[in-house]
């Protein structure tokens, strides 16, 4: 399996220590922002296939990180105890308090998406050729 880029983002400094430890573990390639507008920068500057927002950052830097996750076709991965359907249309809601293996396997499902390997384009070309289909 290739490795996927994934971005974590959360204030504590600590949690994204383990958190990337965790994540690189299962063979991703990790970069980490205790910072909304370092986050953003990155987001701006490289594709990652997967971002992991953090319960403690404020639900408005949350929103734009979702937000910009959006407008460059990231999936997005949110520590939070809302239901899955109720909370700033992540990709997938994970309780932190269930530990690193409820987030592997959820980061996990997400990255083995079929729409999560393929570049921009070729989603596009995808998308096209099923529609004509």
């Amino acid at each position: 399996m290739a490795e996927r880029r994934v971005l974590s983002v959360t204030y504590d400094i600590s949690l994204l220590t383990s958190r990337q430890a965790v994540l690189e573990s299962a063979g991703h390639l990790v970069q980490s922002s205790s910072d909304l507008q370092d986050a953003l920068e990155l987001l701006r500057h490289r594709h990652f296939d997967l971002i992991v927002i953090g319960q403690d950052l404020p639900e408005h830097h949350q929103r734009a990180i979702v937000q910009y996750a959006r407008q460059v076709e990231s999936k997005v991965l949110l520590l939070t105890n809302a239901p899955a359907d109720t909370h700033l249309n992540a990709d997938r809601n994970v309780n932190p308090f269930d530990g690193p293996y409820a987030l592997l396997e959820q980061a996990g499902e997400l990255l083995s998406s079929p729409q999560a390997k393929l570049p921009k384009r070729a989603r596009s070309a995808t998308a096209s050729a099923e529609g004509a289909a």
